[in-house]
């Protein structure tokens, strides 16, 4: 999990060598471009990856997400960075576990949408939202995702949560990504359909710049909420 705070990056969690298999770690690296340094912060409390971050201007919150492999199961462990304090904060457990899921916050309000949940030992897309309450410390459910899916991007957009992309289900129960967006009005707890992306595609970062929803990732495609059109972007370099 990845987030910017005050001119710096902070990379938290994941796997070791892109192989969880090999190996999932606690660190917290920060790195400063001005700089062009990284340094090293405290290790967070639950070994983890995948899992679902967002953060304000006080603290990155990082939800569920997947433990050691094997067994790679899902876990609902849900804690803080605080960026004043510079340590992590151990916060109320997820009401389920659940990896590859995406989050956003809009007010005071911490939103978990989506991912992958275990089912009699297999794993199952969920369409599951629980929002966080931070000034209570507390979970409650929301309304579920119109489409279940599991590796979406999310941003918060004027009040909204865009969802787009990720993995899901086609008529046969087989996994394919998706190309479909959604947004959700907390103030209504509800969701609506907005155009699909131009293709499908997953594990994208989402990214809100100037009221205006920014995918970044295999495809690079960037989202007008005014006109609910599409627009392709420069390809991202891989070297």
């Amino acid at each position: 999990m990845a987030a910017a705070h005050d001119g710096r990056i902070y990379i938290a969690g994941g796997c070791v060598n892109s192989d969880c298999r090999v190996g999932i770690t606690r660190d917290l690296r920060i790195y400063d471009p001005a700089s062009g340094a990284w340094t090293a912060g405290p290790l967070m409390l639950t070994l983890r990856t995948w899992t679902a971050g967002a953060s304000d201007d006080h603290r990155l919150y990082l939800a569920g997400g997947m433990g050691p492999c094997p067994p790679c199961r899902p876990t609902d462990a849900f804690e803080a960075y605080d960026f004043a304090g510079k340590e992590w904060l151990r916060l109320s457990p997820m009401p389920s576990t659940r990896d590859h899921a995406a989050a956003a916050i809009v007010g005071r309000a911490f939103f978990v949408i989506g991912g992958y949940d275990l089912a009699s030992g297999s794993q199952k897309i969920v369409n599951r939202v629980d929002a966080y309450e931070l000034d209570n410390d507390r979970w409650l459910p929301r309304s579920p995702l119109l489409t279940p899916r599991g590796e979406a991007a999310a941003a918060a957009i004027g009040g909204k949560v865009y969802v787009a992309g990720g993995v899901g289900h086609d008529a046969g129960g087989n996994h394919v990504e998706l190309s479909v967006l959604e947004v959700y009005d907390p103030a209504r707890d509800s969701w609506k359909r907005r155009a699909n992306m131009p293709e499908p595609a997953s594990r994208l970062q989402a990214v809100a710049v100037d009221g205006k929803l920014e995918l970044i990732g295999r495809v690079h495609l960037l989202y007008d909420p005014a006109t609910d059109s599409w627009t392709r972007l420069p390809a991202i370099p891989n070297d």
